[in-house]
């Protein structure tokens, strides 16, 4: 069975490609990135791209956009005047978007079975999105990496970094000049 270029674009209506968003203030700027990034690839005209948006959503989620009435939405503009009553309701306070991602960044360990590798990817992104969020956020590659093997939990016997005996972080972000290995 073959579909139209129209269904393609659509999708599956619960997982499909057009971003479908939590509810959560946590992923408001994630789905918001998503969003600019649909809207920049997908052939869906833009006087429909409101109501596909719409509904792929969660309930709570289509509320927010239906507050916009509905010939607004049907119009070129109609994602962007959704984005603006979404930005009301989930848009964090720069203060408050720091804090959330300094705890983020500050509370992360590595779970039972999470590779090394995995795990420092993770904090990585975690730093990048506490700066992102807040640049006045300085931390020198040292501290970063004293910081990121408390995380880790790494034995002490594996810290010492001339003999790059298990995990050398300090080695990953370049600090000695060779690739992460893991013990």
């Amino acid at each position: 069975m073959t579909t139209t270029e129209d269904e393609q674009q659509l999708g599956n209506s619960t997982t499909g490609y057009v971003p479908i968003f939590s509810g959560s203030k946590a992923d408001y700027d994630s789905f918001k990135e998503d969003i600019d990034d649909w809207e920049f690839s997908t052939k869906i005209p833009k006087e429909t791209r409101a109501a596909r948006l719409i509904l792929v959503q969660i309930e709570q989620v289509k509320k927010i956009m239906r507050t916009v009435p509905k010939e607004q939405r049907r119009t070129a503009n109609g994602v962007s005047l959704i984005m603006k009553e979404m930005d009301k309701k989930y848009l964090q306070s720069p203060a408050n978007t720091s804090n959330s991602k300094f705890e983020t960044f500050n509370s992360m360990y590595r779970l039972k079975g999470e590779t090394t590798e995995s795990f420092i990817l993770k904090y990585e992104l975690a730093y990048d999105d506490l700066v992102k969020a807040d640049p006045e956020v300085k931390c020198s590659e040292r501290l970063l990496t004293l910081n990121a093997l408390a995380h880790l939990e790494v034995d002490q016997k594996d810290k010492h970094y001339p003999s790059h005996e298990g995990v050398d972080y300090a080695c990953h972000r370049g600090l000695c000049g060779e690739p992460l290995r893991q013990g």
